[in-house]
């Protein structure tokens, strides 16, 4: 199942950053229409933001700081950047979800491990009593 999520993260995350290139220019990117809050620019950037944090810091704990501010600041800047920064998270997600899947399964036979001890030791405790 988490490879699942890992393919889907990278599909949509490729394709959001083939949008932000398909921008007729920089500033477009960074346009807000009346009604909406955060530019598409801004949203790239919240989106990677709240990857590398949850998927790269909570579960992979590789250190990563976010920054609010970072990501909703910039009113401007180039939609090859933000492309980048979409590709660097998708490098995040690639890198840490199939780890991710290996500290599960580890979890889980280390459970199954002391679950099977803990019947041991219960049935040893209980053998000469009948």
């Amino acid at each position: 199942m988490i490879d699942d999520v890992r393919r889907i993260l990278v599909r949509e995350l490729e394709a959001f950053a083939r949008e932000v290139e398909l921008f007729p220019d920089d500033d477009v990117l960074w346009r807000t229409p009346p009604g909406i809050t955060n530019s598409a620019g801004n949203l790239a950037l919240h989106a990677c933001g709240n990857l590398k944090h949850f998927v790269g810091a909570a579960l992979g704990g590789n250190g990563y700081q976010r920054d609010r501010e970072v990501e909703f600041a910039p009113r401007s800047g180039r939609r090859e950047d933000v492309a980048r920064q979409l590709r660097e998270t998708i490098g995040v997600v690639s890198a840490v979800l199939p780890e991710a899947v290996d500290i599960t399964a580890r979890r889980q036979a280390e459970e199954a491990q002391r679950h099977s001890q803990n019947m041991d030791a219960n049935g040893q405790l209980t053998g000469g009593v009948a």
